[in-house]
């Protein structure tokens, strides 16, 4: 990883050259010292020319962003600058592909290159230092630094032109680069801003007085920059939009995009591709926006947000999620309407909001409620609150929306379990009283009596299923008598919420 100095592009510079540079504004006491302040800022254009002829110190010839050469071919590529009329150092970091070319030239100030360093090296006079990296690169491979300052500047004599004071065109410095044997294609030469791991690199030019030259948004990298192309082999330098990529290797052959941004590497750059994350759901969709432009899996719940799964065998799975912005990895969805439960506001699409609805997860579009609890007949396992769950009255024959006793056939309520003997005096009705224990021993078959015994009626099943003595109808269900609640025996004649029962 690269220094925070060297990250910042201008520092890396700033440690020597600029020291002197100080020392000799210090010793500068000159009514003139900044001569027009507001040519730091001015307007100048900084980019690479892939053929040099023409080219010099001060004079540019025609520029071209582009070239192809053949395998083993070395050719030389300008850095220059136009419109500069102060200058004390510059520094730019170039990203290529070190697949498609290598970069011979011009390395440290120890490699003897310096003469490469031309505006700077035809001052009449300068102390000049070569920043740039050694080679070959492999400090960072395919980010190489290039800079140069010059020690020696002062306000009263600044570079370019010490005579006539005027904006000049020229080369900064000459590289020398290869292409790769046998490895053809394209390689981009990018010395516009890049990211790099926590910090920014991009090109800088400083002036004598210690301002960076043609920058106007305070972050010290030049804003106009130009980068450059090298096909290696076969191949042509065709540009329909511009961006210093041939259309060729372009993945936006249409849209300018000099940096070939791909964030899902499916071969559509960033600035043409409508899905840049590759999940199924394009870009300009709502549930993209605020940052899911670039998240397959924007809630993390593992499940893709679209109908992809944008990383083959990795661990997100495909989708459509759900809940695109809500976490939910079982993607529960209770009505099938595509939206999961976890952001569905009506889950059982009832048309009732989950808030509010008495069972949000069952259909209950009328919110019938007999017992008046927290749930709706539609989903309580105990409608009636008598008691005795809807199964057990279901499999006793009663009416589980029923919690009061009604004369019935066979001397027995219909609809309140716990009241089994109903002889039509009025004291035994709609009651549970001793006389209900007695069902079970009078006739004295029926206690431990089992489906198929003569005297087996599931009406007396009052806990149903095989009990722990084997029998269907057995201890636990006269137990059931006095420990239900609410508490009814003993001519308690109540119901549910204290009210009493009458037929």
């Amino acid at each position: 990883m690269r220094s925070a100095a060297k990250r910042t592009g201008l520092h890396a510079v700033t440690g020597l050259a600029l020291l002197a540079a100080v020392i000799s504004l210090v010793a500068w006491m000159g009514t003139t010292a900044s001569d027009n302040p507001a040519e730091a800022n001015h307007q100048v254009t900084i980019g690479l020319d892939t053929n040099t002829t023409g080219n010099s110190a001060l004079a540019l010839g025609s520029l071209e962003a582009c070239r192809v050469i053949n395998f083993g071919e070395i050719i030389d590529i300008d850095l220059y600058i136009q419109g500069v009329d102060d200058i004390a150092s510059f520094e730019t970091y170039i990203k290529y592909d070190t697949s498609k070319i290598i970069i011979l030239g011009p390395g440290d100030s120890s490699q003897n290159n310096n003469d490469q360093f031309l505006l700077q090296q035809a001052q009449a006079t300068n102390n000049f230092q070569n920043v740039s990296e050694t080679l070959p690169d492999s400090a960072n491979p395919g980010i190489y630094r290039v800079g140069g300052a010059d020690l020696s500047v002062t306000p009263q004599f600044p570079d370019p032109d010490p005579v006539g004071f005027t904006h000049k065109d020229g080369v900064l410095v000459r590289l020398q680069i290869r292409g790769n044997s046998g490895l053809g294609g394209f390689s981009t030469l990018q010395i516009s801003q890049f990211p790099q791991g926590p910090g920014t690199l991009g090109t800088t030019v400083v002036d004598s007085s210690g301002n960076p030259v043609g920058d106007g948004n305070g972050d010290s990298f030049a804003d106009t920059v130009l980068n450059a192309s090298i096909v290696v082999g076969s191949g042509d330098c065709v540009d329909n939009d511009g961006d210093g990529v041939p259309d060729s290797s372009d993945n936006c052959p249409s849209t300018p995009n000099a940096t070939q941004d791909d964030f899902d590497n499916d071969g559509s750059g960033d600035a043409c591709d409508t899905d840049d994350d590759n999940d199924g759901l394009a870009d300009a969709a709502p549930v993209e926006q605020g940052g899911c432009q670039f998240d397959p899996d924007c809630d993390n719940d593992l499940i893709s947000d679209g109908a992809a799964d944008p990383d083959g065998a990795g661990s997100i799975e495909p989708g459509p999620d759900n809940c695109a912005l809500t976490p939910n990895f079982d993607q529960t969805d209770t009505n099938f309407d595509g939206e999961g439960d976890a952001c569905d506001t009506d889950d059982d699409g009832d048309g009732i909001l989950d808030g509010p609805d008495n069972c949000p997860l069952t259909p209950n579009f009328t919110q019938d409620n007999m017992d008046g609890d927290s749930l709706g007949d539609a989903c309580d396992d105990e409608d009636d609150g008598d008691g005795f769950s809807d199964a057990a009255e279901l499999a006793m024959g009663t009416n589980r929306l029923d919690n009061c006793g009604n004369a019935g056939p066979d001397d027995y309520s219909l609809s309140w379990p716990a009241d089994l003997k109903m002889s039509g005096v009025l004291p035994t009705l709609n009651k549970v009283d001793i006389q209900d224990l007695q069902t079970f021993i009078l006739p004295v078959r029926r206690i431990n009596s089992s489906v198929g015994d003569p005297e087996y009626h599931a009406r007396w099943d009052l806990v149903p299923g095989p009990g722990p003595f084997g029998n269907d109808i057995n201890i636990q269900d006269l137990t059931k008598l006095v420990t239900f609640q609410p508490l009814m025996f003993g001519g308690n004649v109540r119901a549910f919420n204290g009210a009493t029962c009458t037929p």
